[in-house]
């Protein structure tokens, strides 16, 4: 019965150090992961009219000495790089793009040392949590970690932006202003703050309905704007959003 004790003990111990051996490398090779590929974001310009699409660059390099494999698709809009917003009123949360998230496709990339790969999007509208139908308790738990209005930039002022990666590492903070519109980017921000459906139409160029009778009233309201408001920045992008609607095929 000794002898039997002895050697379960003997089994059990050679089966912590075995648990704390590998717990401990795991932890060095995502550490060496990390340290391997440097995630790092910028932005076209520094300033930004509130309105107007805001244009992100993500990149991820390899500062390591070795070739490194990385098995997902890293852009944007898969969600696999995930964008954090944080305002002057509020800390960063988390901003998700029309139809972002949803493409699911393994792909690998092989980057030598100094090698990069880079991604661009454009952010605007922001799949904001319904909290409508909620108290205020259940409102606030919902909106937790997330940007809560249905416009990334919602207000001037300065807002940091930065990206995370499956949260295993960070990229660097960026700083863009966001600034208070005049003449026709003003009347056009005005026409469209409270319809995030617009704001929706010029990030996708298309309307988030398919409803036909929404679809020619809402691109009705654009041509409308346009007529009345023909000159800047967001009449600019409402245009181009518009002429690309224009050129896709009828739906059947």
């Amino acid at each position: 019965m000794y002898k039997r004790k002895k050697s379960n003990l003997f089994w059990l111990l050679a089966f912590v150090i075995s648990l704390g051996w590998f717990a401990d490398n795991y932890a060095q090779n995502k550490t060496g992961q990390e340290k391997l590929l440097k995630l790092t974001v910028a932005s076209s310009q520094g300033s930004y009219v509130m309105g107007e699409l805001v244009e992100l660059t993500a990149s991820v390099k390899n500062i390591g000495k070795n070739k490194a494999v990385i098995n997902k698709l890293l852009t944007i809009e898969s969600g696999n790089l995930q964008i954090f917003i944080a305002g002057d009123d509020r800390e960063f949360g988390s901003y998700l793009g029309p139809g972002w998230g949803i493409d699911e496709r393994m792909i690998q990339y092989t980057l030598n040392p100094g090698e990069s790969i880079s991604d661009s999007d454009k952010i605007l509208w922001n799949f904001a949590p319904a909290v409508t139908h909620l108290n205020a308790r259940a409102a606030k738990q919902a909106q937790k970690g997330r940007v809560p209005t249905s416009y990334a930039f919602d207000k001037p002022g300065l807002y940091r932006i930065k990206l995370r990666d499956d949260k295993t590492f960070e990229s660097n903070e960026i700083i863009v202003v966001i600034e208070e519109p005049t003449g026709d980017d003003l009347q056009i921000w005005q026409a469209i703050k409270d319809r995030p459906d617009l704001g929706f139409f010029i990030q996708k160029g298309s309307p988030q309905s398919y409803d036909p009778a929404e679809m020619t009233r809402v691109k009705k309201g654009i041509e409308s704007l346009l007529e009345q408001h023909p000159n800047g920045k967001i009449s600019n992008a409402l245009r181009e959003s518009l002429v690309s609607f224009s050129k896709k095929p009828p739906l059947r």
